[in-house]
């Protein structure tokens, strides 16, 4: 389990049972048990910072150290369009909206994508279809309960401020299908496909629109949207090892 910033690490270590600090291979990791139906899974969390070239690194680090059976990037986004903060978006396919060719004309996009497991995914909308996740956020579900979303996302170093910016516009004409903004899920799915024994899912919640963002409400929903986030996984991970016996 993978997060970029201490808040969504915080919030899905509530869920562990008895987390105790390890170090490998100059990687440091909270390992300790998520409590599921059908028995426990080992968890393994780390904090990678932002970026995806960190995120893909400490993937492969965290493979060769523990071989797991799944991989995931869990954490806070900005939504684009059809979504409100505090609903969840688990990544079908994953867009790096920053490479291209850059011409005398301007920048030609050249749009990479990269696609999570297939059987996780399928899992995953089983997950949201089933509308029950929303029990295990913490403390408590609002009302009404956050949606969740199986779309696309788009991932880049900028932090886009406005939907009017240059970059939110070439979002809009080359993936525009995309619903939210991250900056390390490409990198992290990049590093999977070469690690074909892990499969791996993005899990997103949405802490800020490409409008309106500022300090005061980032205060407020990153920690609302990292517990969201969080409960959808840990009811996503108690289904698929419920399914798994």
């Amino acid at each position: 389990m993978f997060t970029a910033i201490g808040v969504e690490y915080r919030a899905f270590r509530e869920h562990l049972d008895a987390p105790q600090r390890r170090e490998e291979h100059g990687g440091l990791y909270e390992v300790g048990l998520l409590a599921g139906t059908d028995g426990p899974w080992q968890v393994a969390l780390a904090e990678t910072g932002p970026g995806s070239i960190a995120a893909a690194l400490r993937l492969e680090r965290a493979v060769r150290v523990f071989d797991p059976e799944v991989a995931i990037f869990l954490g806070v986004a900005g939504g684009r369009k059809d979504v409100k903060r505090g609903d969840v978006v688990v990544a079908d396919k994953i867009y790096d909206y920053e490479s291209g060719k850059s011409t005398q004309d301007g920048f030609e996009p050249r749009l990479r994508t990269h696609q999570p497991a297939d059987r996780l995914l399928q899992w995953a909308r089983s997950v949201a279809n089933e509308g029950r996740w929303q029990r295990r956020i913490r403390p408590a579900s609002p009302e009404p309960p956050p949606a969740c979303h199986v779309k696309p996302i788009v991932t880049g170093a900028k932090v886009i401020a406005h939907d009017q910016s240059e970059t939110a516009l070439q979002i809009g004409r080359f993936a525009g299908d995309a619903v939210a903004v991250d900056m390390e899920g490409h990198g992290f799915l990049e590093a999977a496909s070469m690690n074909p024994r892990v499969d791996a899912l993005v899990i997103r919640g949405i802490s800020d629109l490409l409008t309106g963002k500022d300090k005061r409400r980032d205060d407020h929903w990153q920690p609302l949207a990292s517990r969201h986030a969080a409960a959808f996984t840990v009811e996503f991970l108690n289904i698929i090892g419920e399914r798994a016996t």
